[in-house]
């Protein structure tokens, strides 16, 4: 197998991984009837971003994943349990 196709390989599984994260991430918000507003504001950062992790468009940091799992009542492990 060609580098370039390892690395295309790879490149597909982490955007999966960053899709799966970000839907937890919403569908837990959903669920608990919390705005994207009341979640940007905890984390620190703006409702656009927020949407860009949601949908996986931007790759969430570890240090704001860990804020978000403590607002949402979620252990960390939760969002990585896909791995």
């Amino acid at each position: 197998m060609r580098q370039e196709q390892i690395f295309g390989n790879v490149v597909n599984q982490v955007q999966l991984i960053d899709n799966e994260v970000g839907k937890r991430i919403y569908n837990t918000r959903k669920y608990l009837g919390m705005s994207r507003k009341e979640l940007a504001e905890y984390i620190g950062i703006t409702q656009q971003q927020l949407s860009k992790y949601e949908n996986g468009t931007n790759r969430i940091s570890a240090g704001r994943l860990l804020l978000v799992s403590k607002k949402l009542c979620k252990n960390i492990r939760y969002f990585f349990n896909l791995i």
